[in-house]
Protein backbone atom coordinates (compact mmCIF):
# COMPACT_ATOMS: atom_id res chain seq x y z
CA UNK A 1 0.00 0.00 0.00
CA UNK A 2 1.25 2.96 -0.68
CA UNK A 3 1.38 5.58 2.39
CA UNK A 4 0.92 9.29 2.53
CA UNK A 5 1.53 11.70 5.26
CA UNK A 6 0.17 14.79 5.96
CA UNK A 7 1.72 17.26 8.24
CA UNK A 8 -0.27 21.06 8.70
CA UNK A 9 1.97 23.58 9.93
CA UNK A 10 2.16 26.89 11.59
CA UNK A 11 4.98 28.88 13.56
CA UNK A 12 6.87 25.38 14.80
CA UNK A 13 9.81 25.65 11.98
CA UNK A 14 12.51 23.84 14.42
CA UNK A 15 10.00 21.40 14.93
CA UNK A 16 8.47 20.53 11.46
CA UNK A 17 12.04 20.29 10.26
CA UNK A 18 12.99 17.46 12.91
CA UNK A 19 9.24 15.74 11.88
CA UNK A 20 10.01 15.93 8.39
CA UNK A 21 13.66 14.50 8.67
CA UNK A 22 12.18 11.69 10.53
CA UNK A 23 9.70 10.73 8.51
CA UNK A 24 12.14 10.87 5.34
CA UNK A 25 13.91 8.35 7.26
CA UNK A 26 11.30 6.24 8.15
CA UNK A 27 11.02 5.39 4.12
CA UNK A 28 12.69 7.61 1.42
CA UNK A 29 9.30 6.64 -0.79
CA UNK A 30 7.03 7.89 1.78
CA UNK A 31 4.92 11.02 -0.13
CA UNK A 32 4.96 13.91 2.83
CA UNK A 33 2.58 16.24 2.60
CA UNK A 34 2.92 19.67 4.20
CA UNK A 35 0.54 22.23 4.48
CA UNK A 36 0.99 25.92 5.64
CA UNK A 37 -1.90 27.17 7.47
CA UNK A 38 -1.47 30.88 7.07
CA UNK A 39 1.86 30.64 9.07
CA UNK A 40 3.56 34.57 8.91
CA UNK A 41 6.56 31.88 8.21
CA UNK A 42 5.38 30.31 4.91
CA UNK A 43 8.77 30.77 3.19
CA UNK A 44 11.16 28.83 5.63
CA UNK A 45 8.36 26.25 5.84
CA UNK A 46 7.85 26.04 2.07
CA UNK A 47 11.51 25.82 2.30
CA UNK A 48 11.88 23.10 4.52
CA UNK A 49 9.34 20.96 2.48
CA UNK A 50 11.35 21.17 -0.30
CA UNK A 51 14.70 20.18 1.50
CA UNK A 52 12.82 17.17 2.54
CA UNK A 53 11.47 16.34 -0.95
CA UNK A 54 7.84 16.90 0.18
CA UNK A 55 4.90 18.20 -1.35
CA UNK A 56 3.88 22.39 -0.05
CA UNK A 57 0.41 23.30 -0.11
CA UNK A 58 -0.97 26.78 1.55
CA UNK A 59 -4.06 27.01 3.00
CA UNK A 60 -5.69 30.01 0.99
CA UNK A 61 -8.31 31.19 3.59
CA UNK A 62 -8.80 34.75 4.69
CA UNK A 63 -9.94 33.77 7.91
CA UNK A 64 -7.63 35.16 11.19
CA UNK A 65 -7.82 31.66 13.25
CA UNK A 66 -6.04 28.63 12.33
CA UNK A 67 -8.01 26.36 10.62
CA UNK A 68 -6.57 22.68 11.49
CA UNK A 69 -9.42 20.37 10.12
CA UNK A 70 -9.65 22.10 6.07
CA UNK A 71 -5.35 21.88 6.76
CA UNK A 72 -6.02 18.29 7.15
CA UNK A 73 -8.10 18.24 4.26
CA UNK A 74 -6.20 20.25 2.42
CA UNK A 75 -3.12 17.39 2.65
CA UNK A 76 -5.77 14.79 2.02
CA UNK A 77 -6.80 16.09 -1.22
CA UNK A 78 -3.46 16.38 -2.30
CA UNK A 79 -2.11 13.46 -1.43
CA UNK A 80 -2.65 9.97 -3.27
CA UNK A 81 -1.69 7.55 -0.68
CA UNK A 82 -4.15 4.16 -0.11
CA UNK A 83 -3.21 4.85 3.36
CA UNK A 84 -3.13 8.25 4.77
CA UNK A 85 -1.31 9.50 8.59
CA UNK A 86 -2.22 12.46 9.89
CA UNK A 87 0.88 14.19 12.01
CA UNK A 88 1.34 17.28 13.70
CA UNK A 89 4.37 19.13 12.98
CA UNK A 90 5.58 19.36 16.73
CA UNK A 91 5.02 15.17 16.81
CA UNK A 92 7.92 13.10 16.01
CA UNK A 93 7.78 9.55 14.70
CA UNK A 94 8.64 6.51 16.27
CA UNK A 95 11.41 4.67 13.52
CA UNK A 96 8.59 1.99 13.46
CA UNK A 97 5.44 3.90 12.92
CA UNK A 98 5.25 4.56 9.01
CA UNK A 99 5.27 -0.05 8.94
CA UNK A 100 2.96 -0.53 11.81
CA UNK A 101 0.29 1.77 10.26
CA UNK A 102 0.70 -0.08 6.84
CA UNK A 103 -0.01 -3.31 8.45
CA UNK A 104 -2.92 -2.04 10.35
CA UNK A 105 -4.62 -0.68 7.37
CA UNK A 106 -4.08 -4.61 5.40
CA UNK A 107 -6.30 -5.91 8.85
CA UNK A 108 -9.20 -4.06 7.08
CA UNK A 109 -11.94 -0.50 8.08
CA UNK A 110 -9.62 0.81 10.93
CA UNK A 111 -8.73 3.74 11.92
CA UNK A 112 -5.28 3.54 14.15
CA UNK A 113 -4.34 6.23 16.81
CA UNK A 114 -0.69 6.39 18.47
CA UNK A 115 -0.15 6.59 22.06
CA UNK A 116 1.30 10.21 22.78
CA UNK A 117 4.77 10.17 25.02
CA UNK A 118 5.92 14.76 25.91
CA UNK A 119 9.23 15.21 25.58
CA UNK A 120 9.26 17.32 28.14
CA UNK A 121 11.96 19.33 27.07
CA UNK A 122 10.92 20.59 23.92
CA UNK A 123 13.13 21.07 20.95
CA UNK A 124 15.97 21.49 22.87
CA UNK A 125 16.45 17.72 23.66
CA UNK A 126 15.59 16.83 20.15
CA UNK A 127 18.31 19.00 18.96
CA UNK A 128 21.02 16.61 21.23
CA UNK A 129 19.18 13.47 19.81
CA UNK A 130 21.38 11.17 18.19
CA UNK A 131 19.80 8.46 16.35
CA UNK A 132 16.14 8.63 17.36
CA UNK A 133 15.78 5.17 18.27
CA UNK A 134 12.33 4.26 19.98
CA UNK A 135 14.20 4.04 23.05
CA UNK A 136 16.23 6.83 22.71
CA UNK A 137 13.22 9.38 22.38
CA UNK A 138 11.51 6.96 25.32
CA UNK A 139 14.55 7.82 27.40
CA UNK A 140 13.56 11.40 27.16
CA UNK A 141 9.40 11.37 26.97
CA UNK A 142 7.06 10.11 29.59
CA UNK A 143 3.51 8.95 28.21
CA UNK A 144 1.09 11.77 28.04
CA UNK A 145 -2.15 11.53 30.11
CA UNK A 146 -5.32 10.07 28.07
CA UNK A 147 -8.31 9.28 28.67
CA UNK A 148 -8.41 6.88 31.21
CA UNK A 149 -11.21 4.49 29.43
CA UNK A 150 -9.07 4.00 26.28
CA UNK A 151 -8.13 0.36 26.07
CA UNK A 152 -4.72 -0.03 24.15
CA UNK A 153 -4.39 -2.59 21.45
CA UNK A 154 -1.08 -4.07 19.97
CA UNK A 155 -0.81 -5.55 16.12
CA UNK A 156 -0.79 -8.60 18.22
CA UNK A 157 -3.89 -8.26 20.22
CA UNK A 158 -5.81 -5.31 18.71
CA UNK A 159 -9.09 -4.20 20.42
CA UNK A 160 -11.64 -1.94 18.30
CA UNK A 161 -13.41 0.64 20.26
CA UNK A 162 -15.99 2.92 20.20
CA UNK A 163 -14.62 5.72 22.51
CA UNK A 164 -14.71 8.60 19.92
CA UNK A 165 -14.33 10.47 22.98
CA UNK A 166 -10.40 10.09 23.29
CA UNK A 167 -9.88 10.29 19.29
CA UNK A 168 -6.59 12.55 18.82
CA UNK A 169 -5.16 13.55 15.41
CA UNK A 170 -1.29 14.21 16.79
CA UNK A 171 -1.02 10.93 14.57
CA UNK A 172 -3.71 8.70 13.15
CA UNK A 173 -4.10 6.77 10.52
CA UNK A 174 -7.02 6.26 7.53
CA UNK A 175 -7.38 3.94 4.74
CA UNK A 176 -7.93 6.51 1.78
CA UNK A 177 -11.72 4.76 1.08
CA UNK A 178 -12.85 4.97 4.88
CA UNK A 179 -11.55 8.19 5.00
CA UNK A 180 -13.94 9.47 1.67
CA UNK A 181 -16.54 7.70 3.45
CA UNK A 182 -17.41 9.55 6.39
CA UNK A 183 -16.74 12.93 4.32
CA UNK A 184 -13.01 14.00 5.64
CA UNK A 185 -12.65 16.47 8.87
CA UNK A 186 -15.48 18.84 8.97
CA UNK A 187 -13.88 22.40 8.61
CA UNK A 188 -16.97 23.81 10.28
CA UNK A 189 -14.59 23.73 13.02
CA UNK A 190 -12.14 26.44 13.03
CA UNK A 191 -8.95 27.72 15.73
CA UNK A 192 -8.77 24.82 18.63
CA UNK A 193 -9.91 21.27 19.46
CA UNK A 194 -12.95 19.00 18.86
CA UNK A 195 -12.54 18.67 15.19
CA UNK A 196 -10.85 15.46 16.42
CA UNK A 197 -14.08 14.48 18.91
CA UNK A 198 -16.23 15.33 15.79
CA UNK A 199 -14.38 12.70 13.34
CA UNK A 200 -13.81 9.89 16.20
CA UNK A 201 -17.85 10.41 16.54
CA UNK A 202 -18.41 9.54 12.66
CA UNK A 203 -16.08 7.04 12.84
CA UNK A 204 -17.64 5.33 15.13
CA UNK A 205 -21.56 6.43 13.71
CA UNK A 206 -20.29 4.99 10.29
CA UNK A 207 -19.44 1.66 11.71
CA UNK A 208 -15.50 2.14 11.55
CA UNK A 209 -13.84 1.15 14.64
CA UNK A 210 -10.65 2.71 16.52
CA UNK A 211 -8.09 1.14 17.38
CA UNK A 212 -5.69 2.81 19.75
CA UNK A 213 -2.04 1.41 19.55
CA UNK A 214 -0.04 1.35 22.22
CA UNK A 215 2.88 0.00 20.10
CA UNK A 216 2.23 2.96 17.72
CA UNK A 217 3.90 5.85 19.72
CA UNK A 218 4.45 9.18 18.81
CA UNK A 219 6.90 12.03 20.80
CA UNK A 220 5.36 15.50 21.04
CA UNK A 221 7.77 18.16 21.54
CA UNK A 222 6.40 20.52 24.16
CA UNK A 223 6.16 24.18 24.05
CA UNK A 224 4.84 26.56 26.06
CA UNK A 225 2.18 29.32 25.91
CA UNK A 226 1.17 31.88 27.82
CA UNK A 227 -2.14 31.90 30.06
CA UNK A 228 -3.56 34.21 27.64
CA UNK A 229 -3.49 32.02 24.79
CA UNK A 230 -4.02 29.11 26.67
CA UNK A 231 -7.38 30.93 27.47
CA UNK A 232 -7.92 32.14 23.86
CA UNK A 233 -7.49 28.14 22.87
CA UNK A 234 -9.89 27.25 25.55
CA UNK A 235 -12.84 29.92 23.82
CA UNK A 236 -13.11 28.55 20.60
CA UNK A 237 -12.86 25.10 21.78
CA UNK A 238 -15.73 25.60 23.64
CA UNK A 239 -17.56 27.67 20.86
CA UNK A 240 -16.53 24.49 18.52
CA UNK A 241 -18.10 22.21 21.17
CA UNK A 242 -21.15 23.87 21.38
CA UNK A 243 -21.36 23.60 17.41
CA UNK A 244 -20.84 19.98 17.85
CA UNK A 245 -23.53 19.87 20.44
CA UNK A 246 -25.94 21.68 17.92
CA UNK A 247 -24.72 19.59 15.04
CA UNK A 248 -25.20 16.10 16.63
CA UNK A 249 -27.89 16.90 19.67
CA UNK A 250 -27.53 13.42 21.42
CA UNK A 251 -24.06 14.03 22.02
CA UNK A 252 -25.33 17.28 24.52
CA UNK A 253 -26.00 14.37 27.06
CA UNK A 254 -22.78 12.75 26.99
CA UNK A 255 -21.83 13.17 30.92
CA UNK A 256 -18.10 13.51 29.42
CA UNK A 257 -19.00 16.63 27.22
CA UNK A 258 -21.34 18.44 30.08
CA UNK A 259 -18.48 17.70 31.98
CA UNK A 260 -15.80 19.28 29.31
CA UNK A 261 -18.33 22.53 29.04
CA UNK A 262 -18.07 23.60 32.45
CA UNK A 263 -14.78 22.87 32.61
CA UNK A 264 -14.00 25.32 29.59
CA UNK A 265 -16.43 28.31 31.09
CA UNK A 266 -14.22 27.74 34.42
CA UNK A 267 -11.03 28.14 32.19
CA UNK A 268 -12.01 31.21 30.61
CA UNK A 269 -13.10 32.59 33.71
CA UNK A 270 -9.48 32.39 34.80
CA UNK A 271 -10.00 29.32 36.93
CA UNK A 272 -6.11 28.35 36.46
CA UNK A 273 -5.43 27.21 40.08
CA UNK A 274 -5.26 23.39 39.13
CA UNK A 275 -3.84 23.39 35.34
CA UNK A 276 0.03 23.49 35.25
CA UNK A 277 -0.27 22.78 31.35
CA UNK A 278 -2.44 21.85 28.59
CA UNK A 279 -4.89 19.27 30.14
CA UNK A 280 -5.32 17.87 26.52
CA UNK A 281 -2.58 15.63 24.57
CA UNK A 282 -0.45 17.99 22.33
CA UNK A 283 0.11 21.28 24.36
CA UNK A 284 2.87 21.56 26.82
CA UNK A 285 2.85 24.12 30.01
CA UNK A 286 1.59 26.81 30.61
CA UNK A 287 3.87 29.77 31.85
CA UNK A 288 2.23 31.78 34.71
CA UNK A 289 4.10 35.48 34.50
CA UNK A 290 3.79 37.91 36.83
CA UNK A 291 1.13 40.51 35.85
CA UNK A 292 -1.57 37.23 36.45
CA UNK A 293 -1.37 35.00 39.68
CA UNK A 294 -2.69 31.72 39.86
Amino acid sequence: MKTSVVIPAFDRIESLRSVLQEWRRSGDNTELVVVDDKSPHAKAIEDIANQHHSLYVRNPSRKSEREPALCRNLGFNASSGDVVVFNDADVLPAPNALELHRRYAEKGSVVVDAQVWNIAGGQAVVNKMQRFTIDELTSVSQPAIQDQAIVWSTFEHPIPSNNWWAFLSAQCSFRRKDLLGIGRWDEGYSGWGVEDNDIGYRICKEGLRIIYARDVRCFHIDHSISREEYREKCRSALRNLRLMCEKYPEVAADERVRSRLQELERLIQGDFSYVVRQETVGGGPIERGDREPV
